[in-house]
């Protein structure tokens, strides 16, 4: 029996893939706080304890270089996420310095979509997609090797996810779809909703954003959105 439509499909990041497979496939336009940001999990599950408490405080961001590149995004050293599209970029593609003169306008965005978040989920039918559950921002030049969550880990964090998401948002029905290397998970019921682990797949359509995978899994688990057909992009 296919699931009823939900009247939110919300993206939890890592990275912005997600967010833009949802608005493609869907024809979202809202921008939700995590659509665009880099949030390792152990960011994300900090900024919701929190109420977003400490986000875009100046004395806590830097400008960085990042997989080579120069200047490649802002970091938050609190959270120890990415501020990765929040600041405007010169004509080579590098963050502009200046963060002190853009966080004003950068802070009432966020507030606003933040407030957004907070507000429209309450009472709904939602499904939150999730691309990986790594704890910590992870670089290749580093040096560390890369250690990936057990399947253990994955689902406990999960659970621990979901139940943050439903305490503080207070949804009718929250659904979490996470996207990982598990390969095979059966859907784990929890208070008001369920999670569900899927992978992607190789990798199908453009370079990064990979849609037609997403189209692919959105179509497998019969996602739909009230009122919204599914072919809109």
């Amino acid at each position: 029996m296919a699931r009823a439509p939900y009247n939110l499909i919300v993206s939890l990041g890592d990275w912005c893939a997600p967010a833009a497979n949802i608005r493609r496939h869907f024809g979202v336009t809202q921008a939700m706080p995590f659509d665009w940001w880099i949030t390792p999990y152990n960011a994300l599950i900090k900024m919701l304890e929190e109420d977003f408490a400490n986000i875009l405080r100046l004395k806590n961001l830097e400008v960085i270089d990042w997989e080579g590149i120069e200047r490649h995004s802002v970091r938050c050293n609190y959270y120890e996420m990415l501020h990765h599209h929040d600041f405007k970029r010169d004509g080579h593609d590098f963050i502009m310095r200046n963060l002190r003169s853009q966080i004003k306008d950068v802070r009432s965005k966020t507030k606003f979509i933040i407030d957004r978040f907070c507000s429209e989920v309450r009472g709904k039918r939602v499904l939150f997609v999730r691309n990986g559950l790594y704890g910590d921002l992870w670089c290749a030049e580093s040096g560390i090797p890369f250690q990936p969550p057990t399947v253990a880990e994955q689902i406990n964090r999960a659970k621990t996810l979901h139940s943050l998401l439903l305490r503080k948002t207070k949804p009718a029905q929250l659904d979490l779809l996470i996207l990982s290397d598990i390969a095979s998970c059966p859907k784990i019921p929890v208070d008001a909703g369920n999670i569900e682990f899927d992978r992607l797949g190789d990798k199908i359509g453009d370079w990064f954003f990979w849609e037609e995978n997403y189209r692919r899994l959105f179509e497998r688990y019969e996602i739909n959105l009230v009122g919204e057909s599914v072919d809109a992009a």
